[in-house]
């Protein structure tokens, strides 16, 4: 049989527990939705900086085609047949760096449009879940989002709009595709995967605070499913946030390693996020938009392009193409 003391402590550690677990009915706590609110900022920069890559080469083109035109009414206007025979190489070199450059532009624009497509897709996904769970709210108390951090605890830091989230809150403005507003580097993700999305708890009782009155995320009887527990584990944000029927079970989800993104098929969780990474890796390989730095008027770029090399050594040196081997 039981002591006083034996029982006193037993019910304590279990009162201790189930602080440590929050409770099924509580409100999302900042740790569990900040990785998205992070994201979606980092989103938000992808459409202008692609425009802004576009615009870019397209300058670069238009600097090109307008230094042909140049070459063009100068030859034309010279009866000098060697000053004429002159000016090929660089013609040559002009019409192949732009020929090269035309290609570029049409193969970035495809991939332009699908990374913003993907990140404006994914941002679209973030901004329903945190409109949603913020307007499920009726008091400080009685909310499905807050702005506290602990589990178990907190309830009346429950907010009812994105902006009370503060600073921490996710950009949920319009699309911003503008060039002006376009960066010359992406920082969020790498060969591996989108950095800093990671979760170990999804939406899960270690994840909400103490009663919150909350039925978004309530996977028990009398939640999401009026007279039973939900079946299957529910998917927030495109996925990345899952709610197992089992609410003290936790849905981990990794979006920095390509074997957690998983593979691109419909029955992955990951799949948009997944679709995403492919997207921007196509768009900037390396995070840094590379533009083309080629100016037909600055001889130490024509000296280190390889089509007027080869130009140089066909028309004024006489080395048949076949022998050029180096760029000495």
């Amino acid at each position: 049989m039981l002591k006083a003391e034996d029982l006193a402590l037993t019910l304590l550690l279990t009162v201790c527990n189930s602080q440590a677990q929050g409770t099924t009915s509580g409100a999302l706590i900042k740790t569990a939705w900040k990785p998205l609110a992070a994201l979606s900022k980092k989103l938000a920069k992808v459409p202008p900086t692609s425009s802004h890559l576009l615009e870019q080469l397209a300058n670069k083109l238009q600097k090109l085609q307008l230094q042909r035109a140049k070459s063009d009414v100068y030859l034309e206007s010279t009866t000098d047949n060697v000053t004429a025979s002159q000016w090929f190489p660089i013609k040559f070199a002009l019409a192949a760096k732009i020929n090269t450059l035309t290609t570029r532009i049409r193969t970035e624009a495809s991939k332009a449009v699908h990374g913003t497509a993907a990140a404006e897709f994914v941002r679209g996904g973030i901004t329903e879940f945190f409109s949603v769970a913020t307007g499920a709210y009726a008091t400080a108390s009685q909310g499905c989002i807050a702005t506290g951090t602990t589990a178990s605890s907190g309830a009346e830091t429950a907010v009812g709009s994105i902006g009370s989230l503060g600073p921490d809150a996710p950009d949920v403005s319009a699309l911003k595709a503008t060039a002006s507003e376009g960066h010359d580097n992406l920082d969020f993700y790498d060969a591996d995967g989108l950095k800093a999305l990671t979760t170990q708890t999804g939406i899960a009782d270690s994840s909400l605070t103490d009663d919150a009155k909350c039925n978004l995320f309530k996977a028990g009887a009398s939640g999401i499913q009026q007279s039973a527990a939900i079946a299957t584990t529910i998917s927030f944000a495109l996925g990345f946030l899952g709610r197992h029927p089992t609410e003290g079970t936790a849905t981990a989800r990794d979006c920095t390693k390509q074997a957690n993104l998983g593979q691109p098929i419909d029955t992955n969780p990951l799949l948009h996020y997944k679709t995403l990474h492919t997207a921007l890796i196509a768009l900037a390989p390396t995070k840094t938009l590379t533009i083309p730095k080629f100016d037909a008027t600055q001889l130490a770029d024509l000296k280190s392009d390889a089509n007027f090399i080869k130009a140089v050594k066909t028309h004024f040196i006489g080395i048949k193409t076949a022998q050029i081997t180096t760029e000495e």
